[in-house]
């Protein structure tokens, strides 16, 4: 796609080679972005992942944790300083002169990259964000003569391309189009040659087998605000749910399912209160909803499992999938107030109360008791520097920190001078 209509995220530093490709250290994205002298943006490296890994594979599978700056030797080898990891890596140019080096499975409504395919892999067209899809051939050099695409298995093809992107159902001016697969299995070749129209001399072909299914997959559960009928965090197995924070808050669960249609979802609640549910519709709510509006959940505390099983037909009747089950943990205490104290700031008799923590999208801060006339909180991030502030906060502030803030730690100073206090926030990917 054309780099004037990509999405970057703080970015942090800029190289070129010497051949006029401009490099960008994607910060937030944990990616590093490469523009061609066509004005073409790709990634040559980070699969996205705030973490470390992939060292001696693809560098477009490799994790990298707030990439800066950036740096090309004579050869056209990329040095990338990877400072959350402590590590200067190093992408290295293939010594192959055509090559294709992977296969991006892409998304043909929004022109993004969905995933780079795996040898043997059993994708799940239930778990997708669309079923509009293709797949686009990654080259190096990134700009060659011509890409020879040959598919085969329930559906075949054979795709040409003379130009970027080497895309196996084509594309029109760099907008996808579109391919629903069947459902089984296939295999892929790409080979890329020097010039147009399959002439030239070739590159080693790559071939990658393949499959497509179509089950229904319950995919996660949802903490649900019931008076706001909004998302407050997705739930895993090591959240902790303290009542302190909230108040006489009032929740209800949602499991959430891909894409195909699905029969029914039957959840079973089990700890100091149990509950069985079947949902037939969406929203799929653990406590039923009215037309969308959830019914409120009122928690004790104590240790719960949740199991969520989707079903074919309606009522948990017909073909069972795979079930999901969580750990839940709710307790309800005070904790220390005091700086580093997690969840919750004490100013004289005033109370601050924050929640969820840790967060994904936003998180708010509840005032309650005697407040001054202006209360100022600061958000910091991990490395000191000021990312929100507010002179004044409303006795219940929602503070939105989205997908261009990196997850980690967050320190909130609430109130000022004697009376300033700090607690941590952990914003999850």
């Amino acid at each position: 796609m054309l780099a004037t209509d990509a999405n970057l995220s703080n970015p942090e530093g800029i190289t070129t080679d010497a051949q006029g490709n401009l490099y960008i250290a994607d910060g937030n994205s944990n990616r590093i972005r490469r523009v061609d002298k066509e004005g073409i943006i790709s990634t040559l490296a980070g699969n996205g992942v705030y973490a470390y890994g992939g060292d001696g594979g693809p560098a477009t599978e490799a994790s990298l944790a707030l990439p800066e700056g950036l740096a090309v030797d004579p050869q056209g080898n990329v040095y990338i300083a990877d400072p959350v990891n402590y590590r200067i890596r190093k992408v290295v140019v293939p010594t192959t002169p055509l090559t294709v080096v992977s296969f991006s499975l892409m998304n043909a409504e929004t022109n993004q990259e969905i995933k780079l395919l795996k040898a043997g892999e059993v994708v799940n067209l239930a778990t997708l964000p669309t079923n509009k899809l293709n797949i686009r051939a990654n080259t190096w050099p990134y700009v060659v003569g011509s890409v020879v695409l040959k598919l085969s298995g329930d559906q075949s093809r054979t795709q040409t391309e003379n130009q970027s992107p080497y895309a196996l159902f084509g594309d029109d001016d760099r907008n996808y189009r579109p391919w629903t697969p069947t459902v089984g299995s296939y295999s892929l070749t790409a080979t890329a040659y020097s010039g147009a129209g399959a002439t030239g001399g070739a590159g080693q072909p790559l071939t990658l087998a393949f499959s497509f299914v179509d089950q229904p997959t319950l995919m996660s559960f949802s903490l649900i605000d019931a008076d706001t009928d909004e998302e407050i965090i997705q739930l895993r197995s090591t959240d902790e749910l303290n009542l302190y924070w909230v108040g006489e808050q009032k929740f209800n669960i949602r499991a959430n399912t891909g894409l195909s249609a699905v029969g029914s979802v039957v959840m079973q609640l089990s700890g100091p209160q149990n509950r069985r549910q079947t949902e037939n519709q969406a929203p799929y709510a653990l406590f039923g909803d009215a037309e969308g509006n959830y019914n409120p959940w009122l928690p004790k505390v104590g240790n719960y499992t949740l199991t969520g099983t989707i079903y074919s037909e309606p009522d948990g009747q017909g073909v069972a999938a795979t079930p999901l089950t969580i750990n839940l943990k709710v307790v309800n205490y005070h904790p220390e107030s005091r700086l580093g104290t997690e969840g919750t700031a004490k100013v004289e008799e005033l109370q601050i109360r924050s929640f969820p923590n840790p967060f994904t999208e936003s998180f708010r801060l509840k005032v309650t008791g005697k407040r001054p006339r202006n209360l100022p909180v600061v958000i910091y991030d991990g490395y000191g520097r000021t990312v929100q502030q507010l002179e004044n906060i409303q006795d219940d502030q929602l503070f939105s920190l989205g997908s261009g803030y990196t997850p980690g730690l967050y320190v909130v100073k609430v109130g000022e001078g004697k009376l300033a206090r700090r607690f941590k926030m952990v914003k999850r990917p």
